[in-house]
């Protein structure tokens, strides 16, 4: 009687996993052409707060995910938001620019001239924006590297994706005093930088910059690049403009859905990032891709493991639903195609149930 229960209890659990790979599969692969990218303008810092070990290295990009293109009717990055408010309008002028979701576009930093991936950071805004890549000491990056490209690139959520890179300008920054120096001055470092953002999003002058210092307005695009440049570096900050670290500007308004929500939480740890680079250096698989396929095995493993040591159905159920759960959070699979499973599961032991009961 009880290997007539585990069995099919078994089969059910791997016919689960089937299915979510399946749904994790299609999520990634059977989304429309990714919309074009472009790297404006990449620079590279080192010893900004370090200097053992080779120093640090801290990376900025000024990109543009373009909200149309011209002579399509394609709303392009626009439609791609949380909030698509704005975005029928013409020109397309959203209200939310920066909710773009997790897993949709993504900054990264390579070395052997895009064969390696060293970092890869979430870009959550449409439009025109900064990115950022940090690099504690010890990172082994060479300096001046003529072969390392900063990169952004549309995610596997697309069937077809797009990717935009440039070389970097290497600051002159041996010592900490001189990258705070570079950093700070007015042709030099951040100043010229957000500049050329504000002329690139047609901006007032004076919105961005101000008397050689950044405004408010300005620092949510470099709090998007690298959060505590204004702590690192006050002195190309206007007075007041840290307040913006009380404001949230990632996370959609109103009662977002739970994916998104969940794709905001995630988006602020370097579990993705971490796993982004891990997959393409020893895998080749796209970061969604090695999420999937890890969280599924982990939820295989946990529900073999509860059947070995207690035998009991519904512990080795539970083992496989906890991972797969604890897997959605981070977006591998997206949660919604964990509740679609746990449906199709709901429907399917219903059906078995009532015909039990008619026998």
């Amino acid at each position: 009687m009880t290997k007539r229960i585990i069995r099919p209890a078994l089969a059910l659990i791997a016919a689960m996993i089937l299915v979510e790979m399946a749904a994790g599969i299609v999520w990634a692969q059977s989304g429309e052409e990714a919309p074009p990218v472009s790297v404006n303008e990449a620079h590279a810092w080192r010893n900004v707060v370090d200097t053992t070990t080779g120093g640090d290295l801290l990376i900025i990009i000024r990109f543009e995910l373009p909200l149309e293109v011209s002579g399509s009717s394609t709303l392009e990055w626009c439609s791609r938001l949380a909030n698509t408010e704005g975005c029928s309008e013409s020109p397309p002028d959203p209200e939310e620019p920066a909710t773009l979701p997790l897993g949709e576009a993504n900054a990264a930093f390579y070395t052997d001239s895009g064969l390696t991936l060293k970092a890869q950071n979430r870009i959550p805004r449409v439009g025109h924006g900064l990115a950022g890549v940090y690099f504690a000491p010890g990172h082994g990056i060479t300096w001046q590297d003529v072969d390392a490209l900063a990169c952004v690139e549309s995610s596997a959520a697309f069937a077809t994706t797009t990717q935009s890179c440039a070389g970097l300008t290497w600051e002159n920054s041996s010592t900490t005093a001189q990258a705070i120096e570079n950093l700070t001055g007015p042709t030099t470092g951040l100043i010229p930088l957000m500049l050329n953002l504000q002329d690139a999003r047609l901006e007032a002058l004076g919105t961005f910059v101000s008397s050689n210092k950044i405004t408010p307005a300005g620092q949510v695009f470099t709090r998007e690049a690298i959060d505590g440049l204004a702590r690192v570096v006050p002195g190309a900050f206007a007075a007041g403009a840290t307040r913006v670290f009380d404001e949230d500007i990632d996370a959609p308004t109103g009662s977002p859905a739970l994916s998104d929500t969940l794709a905001t939480a995630a988006a602020g740890e370097s579990v993705p990032a971490a796993l982004a680079m891990a997959a393409q250096e020893y895998t080749g698989l796209s970061d969604a891709a090695a999420g999937i396929t890890l969280t599924l095995l982990l939820a295989l493993g946990a529900a073999t493991l509860g059947h070995v040591i207690t035998g009991k159905n519904e512990i080795t159920a539970a083992g496989g639903l906890v991972m797969l759960f604890l897997g959605s959070l981070m977006g591998y699979p997206p949660i919604e195609y964990l509740g679609a499973v746990a449906f199709i599961m709901l429907v399917a032991g219903g059906m078995w149930f009532a015909r039990r009961q008619a026998q």
